[in-house]
């Protein structure tokens, strides 16, 4: 039985168009990780009588360039499709995973604090998992993407309170990312009908309805 295709919104569209092109930025910098393990491989390969300590160096360059390749993989194939009633301690565990690369690489330590069980809304999952991605890089640009960034959900009657809070304790020099993600931010939460309790820099609570 055939389906109508799914219309979406204008808002929803520019979201889609605005979350590619974060995803599309974060691409060079897992590229430039692989073309890092690219070269220590090239390196260790030119050793005449690799030794012991050699072999297991190598098993480890290879074995981050596995992980790097799949994560270039996620990136360029962002699932955006609707999926009904999403589980918000699922889909930013997702997203957390997707950040791997930005703890890495840009010295920010990214933690996660939700509930072991199901989180159930009545929001699409793909609107989660891009605010799962979107929050943290927020807060982690206004920290120089230095410090700490902890991200936790917590039931609070009938509501699910997300929160992304800084802590750039350890500031380091490095470029910030597009100031765009804070209108991202505010057109997630129109679209997902969710309620802001703060919007700061560093302080982010959003109030999501429980299923």
């Amino acid at each position: 039985m055939s389906t109508a295709p799914l219309t979406l919104s204008p808002t929803r569209r520019l979201l889609h168009a605005e979350y590619r092109a974060l995803l599309a930025s974060l691409v060079s910098s897992v590229a430039h990780e692989i073309n890092n393990s690219l070269s220590q491989l090239y390196l260790l390969a030119g050793v005449s009588q690799p030794s012991e300590a050699t072999l297991p160096r190598v098993k480890t360059v290879a074995e981050r360039m596995a992980r790097n390749t799949e994560l270039l993989a996620m990136l360029s194939r962002p699932n955006l499709d609707p999926r009904l009633n999403g589980d918000l301690a699922a889909e930013l565990k997702a997203a957390w995973n997707l950040l791997e690369h930005t703890r890495r690489l840009r010295n920010c330590r990214v933690t996660l604090d939700v509930p072991g069980t199901p989180c159930p809304t009545h929001i699409d999952g793909a609107l989660l998992h891009m605010l799962g991605v979107v929050g943290p890089l927020v807060v982690a640009g206004a920290q120089d993407l230095a410090g700490r960034v902890r991200v936790a959900v917590a039931a609070d009657g009938e509501h699910w309170l997300y929160s992304v809070q800084g802590d750039a304790s350890t500031r380091r020099p490095t470029s910030k990312l597009p100031s765009s993600l804070g209108d991202t931010l505010h057109l997630l939460i129109q679209e997902m009908k969710a309620t802001p309790d703060v919007l700061r820099d560093s302080d982010i609570r959003i109030r999501i309805a429980r299923a």
